[in-house]
């Protein structure tokens, strides 16, 4: 497993010789772990074990720029307000790389599907959804979950699995391999096109368990206080899932949590190593997140 944590240089001229000096030295020392550059900026992507990534840590600090203070910068950039000078700016996401030992030592995955399934132009993510109950009533945002089946183009009928805009799906080829293998029909729900005619699969695992947040010190963010649904943060971004051994014995095939999270409610999607395994040897780039075993 590595960390990396991504920077960006900007420079807008005129700069002072001082800047110019620490600018040169910079670039030169961040130069192997350069992505590219756009114009006036240049992106970095480093491990975090790295000495570089202290190097740029401590310059990012010094130069620092919160989010919304690179929003605001970028706004104005945009409509030909420049302001002079330079900035490192330490981007909050961090990307973490899991290597083949990692998805060896896992004893579950998650599910995580990158290339997406769309709805029809005309259509809004919006229709899709509603509220958890008739009077919800939360403290932050309202938080959603899906009211109604999507519908989605003909387009999707050309992947064997897709992130959709709300959950993941696969194709009838996929879902004929799960249904051999064990999974039940009730695990999948038909989204047809405009025209009704079945074009995927959304994955709805009918196995639902308990404990996935507490094996992960995930803590309740927000709560409807009329029907009590609860939304649920996520693990800390530096770190891997676990599971405790009594979250693996309820494990089946196809799996949700309990546990929702999200302004649009979503539970996490889990597969057991045997499935893993199954979908990886028939679709090596079906991607998945593991999950490690947690000791007591």
């Amino acid at each position: 497993m590595k960390i990396y944590a991504s920077f960006q240089m900007i420079r807008l001229d005129p700069i002072t010789k001082e800047e110019e000096v620490l600018y040169e030295e910079f670039i030169k020392r961040m130069e192997p772990y350069r992505k590219r550059e756009i114009e006036y900026m240049i992106f970095y992507q480093i491990e975090i074990t790295k000495p570089e990534y202290k190097y740029a840590h401590e310059i990012a600090k010094k130069y620092e720029m919160t989010d919304q203070e690179f929003e605001e910068w970028m706004e104005n950039t945009e409509v030909g307000t420049y302001i002079p000078g330079i900035s490192v700016y330490e981007s909050e996401l961090i990307r973490v790389k899991y290597e083949k030992k990692d998805y060896e030592r896992a004893v579950s995955y998650k599910i995580n599907f990158l290339q997406g399934g769309y709805f029809y132009v005309e259509d809004e993510r919006t229709d899709y959804i509603k509220p958890c109950c008739k009077q919800a009533s939360w403290e932050f945002d309202t938080c959603l979950y899906q009211g109604q089946e999507l519908i989605l183009t003909s387009e999707v009928e050309k992947k064997s699995y897709a992130r959709l805009p709300i959950g993941y799906g696969v194709s009838e080829e996929v879902k004929k391999l799960l249904l051999e293998y064990g999974a039940d029909e009730e695990d999948f729900t038909e989204i047809k096109n405009k025209q009704g005619k079945v074009v995927f699969y959304q994955l709805t695992p009918k196995n639902v368990i308990t404990g996935f947040s507490s094996d992960n010190d995930i803590s309740v963010e927000d709560e409807c206080s009329h029907c009590g649904q609860k939304r649920y943060g996520d693990k800390e971004k530096t770190k891997p899932y676990y599971m405790s051994e009594s979250t693996l014995r309820q494990l089946t095939m196809l799996n949700r949590t309990e546990e929702m999270s999200g302004l649009e409610l979503e539970p996490w999607y889990i597969v057991n190593k045997e499935t893993y395994l199954l979908l990886k040897k028939h679709y090596k780039r079906m991607q998945f997140e593991p999950i490690f075993l947690k000791e007591n």
